[in-house]
């Protein structure tokens, strides 16, 4: 989450760790895509929350990580056929 959503979530009345930690994630998608943000999904945000206001920073760290290794996955296999068939007409 960056300056503009914590803003946003800060307007909403989130304004702890806490709090986003039990918000939920359909009032957080109505929240975001209210400001502009509706390709924003919060649905992992409460229990990162969770994990940050218990000071649980090792398991945060570890289960980011591996978010943020699907989300490269997901890339990966979405745009693997298109540069496949990009490179075959080239060669």
């Amino acid at each position: 989450i960056g300056p503009k959503v914590n803003g946003v979530l800060q307007a909403a009345g989130i304004t702890t760790y806490a709090q986003l930690a039990v918000a939920d994630v359909g009032q957080l998608k109505q929240t975001l895509e209210k400001a502009g943000y509706a390709y924003m999904d919060p649905a992992s945000w409460p229990e990162q929350a969770k994990l940050l206001a218990e000071g649980r920073m090792a398991e945060f760290e570890a289960l980011t990580a591996f978010q943020a290794s699907a989300d490269r996955m997901s890339v990966r296999r979405e745009t693997e056929p298109v540069a496949k068939a990009v490179f075959s007409s080239i060669c």
